[in-house]
């Protein structure tokens, strides 16, 4: 008996991976506020999400904000100093998600 054919494409690219926002393997996953409450950074803006179900996509949006003053207002009162540590606004350039990332990144390593 021979042994199965591996697929090309995940030598290549890796195994596919679900990126979608409400996913929990979401990789622009800014700061996690409580068990239940997270922010990411989608697009143009951060948003605070709410764990509502179980399954493949368990993250509801809850409120969509470009400046760390919004999130500040709308984010449990018991968020940590990671919020404090964004810009005052959502970073404008195409790449921001990964910006935004490496920001935290930085500020995590200089603590």
């Amino acid at each position: 008996m021979t042994a199965p054919v591996k697929s090309p494409v995940n030598a290549v690219s890796g195994p596919l991976k679900d990126i979608s926002e409400s996913s929990d393997h979401y990789p622009y996953v800014v700061a996690r506020l409580d068990s239940k409450t997270r922010v990411i950074a989608a697009g143009i803006q951060w948003i605070i999400q709410k764990r509502s179900r179980e399954g493949r996509y368990p993250w509801e949006s809850i409120y969509y904000c470009r400046s760390k003053a919004g999130l500040l207002l709308y984010a449990p009162k018991s968020a940590g100093s990671e919020l404090l540590a964004l810009p005052y606004w959502f970073p404008e350039r195409k790449d921001a998600d990964r910006n935004v990332s490496e920001t935290l990144q930085s500020e995590k390593e200089k603590a």
